[in-house]
């Protein structure tokens, strides 16, 4: 698909075929792994989670944003998210609410708020970063029970003991 396209389908099936078009238009061979695996993970979701997935997809593209970084940040997000919290609160749901509510959100900096979410969610995910700057300063975490929220128009996370 060019990135003139409208929406992605409701089918799983076809949806991944149009994304993996979407995202692999630039022919980027880190990309195309990136997508492969995400393609397992979709197939391998239970169905709730693949439509939010298709849902957040389609939200993605309703704003006009480009496959990259915005789409591939939210896949390789998703490739690196595993498991549950200690509740047993899936922490692909609720991290995927949040990005939904930052979209959603009615701030003139939306555009710019959901691609610093994805950047950060991506590095989370993958590094147990809460922040990465320059001069290779890295601030992460060890703690994996936390859990995602958006209240007042921001999103946070929050660790328990």
């Amino acid at each position: 698909m060019c990135s003139s396209q409208i929406s992605f389908s409701d089918n799983p099936t076809a949806f991944l075929k149009e994304l993996g078009d979407f995202v692999n238009q630039n022919k980027r061979p880190e990309v195309e792994q990136s997508f492969k695996t995400f393609s397992t993970k979709f197939l391998g979701a239970e169905a709730q989670d693949q439509t939010r997935m298709m849902n957040t997809c389609n939200a993605l593209l309703a704003l006009k944003l480009s496959a990259y970084p915005y789409f591939t940040d939210y896949i390789e997000s998703i490739n690196v998210l595993d498991g549950k919290n200690a509740n047993n609160v899936s922490r692909f749901a609720q991290w995927n609410d949040v990005v939904d509510a930052v979209m959603k959100d009615g701030q003139n900096k939306k555009i710019e708020a959901v691609r610093y979410f994805l950047t950060f969610s991506k590095n989370f995910f993958s590094k147990n970063a809460i922040f990465s700057g320059g001069n290779n300063v890295t601030w992460s975490s060890d703690n994996n029970d936390y859990t995602f929220k958006y209240d007042k128009n921001t999103p946070s996370v929050e660790w328990q003991n």
